[in-house]
């Protein structure tokens, strides 16, 4: 019971991580691209 539950905190984390470095570089390309659209 004890080494599941610590697996599913393991694998949410791991996700979460995933999910938020996944936002980090998706808001870091809108950004480029908005920079781009106002320097051209």
């Amino acid at each position: 019971m004890c080494k599941n539950t610590v697996k599913v905190g393991l694998t949410v984390g791991y996700v979460a991580c995933e999910t938020v470095e996944g936002l980090v570089e998706g808001t870091a390309d809108i950004i480029a691209l908005i920079v781009d659209n106002i320097l051209q």
